[in-house]
């Protein structure tokens, strides 16, 4: 494993997600050996995803780049907009839905638990 990679965001492939979204992932631990992933999603105007559960035993975390999402976890609802930070815990159930007229784009990380 190299210790400086470099990742090219044109050359990732797309994975079209059904519903209205699309990720691409940067870094994983399948392709780099990190442990944590980092990727941009995009979520188009009016689209929606309920996530079951965050992935065992690690965080994610959203930077909102642009656009406006309303999010609902544990029977609350918030919302986020561009220059935002979210924070959803390991083991939480939530729901992501673009209230805007425009496709959300949002950096995230998912990463070994910060408790």
């Amino acid at each position: 494993m190299n210790r400086v990679e470099v990742v090219r965001p044109a050359e990732v492939e797309i994975h079209t997600i059904p519903g209205g979204s699309r990720v691409k992932r940067f870094l994983t631990p399948d392709k780099d050996g990190s442990g944590f992933i980092l990727g941009l999603a995009t979520i188009d105007a009016g689209a929606d995803h309920e996530i079951k559960v965050t992935l065992q035993g690690k965080d994610e975390a959203y930077y909102m780049l642009k656009g406006k999402l309303s999010l609902m976890c544990s029977q609350r609802e918030l919302e986020a907009k561009e220059g935002d930070v979210v924070l959803f815990r390991s083991g939480k159930r939530y729901k992501v839905t673009n209230i805007g007229n425009e496709p959300a784009i949002l950096l995230y990380v998912i990463c070994p638990s910060l408790k």
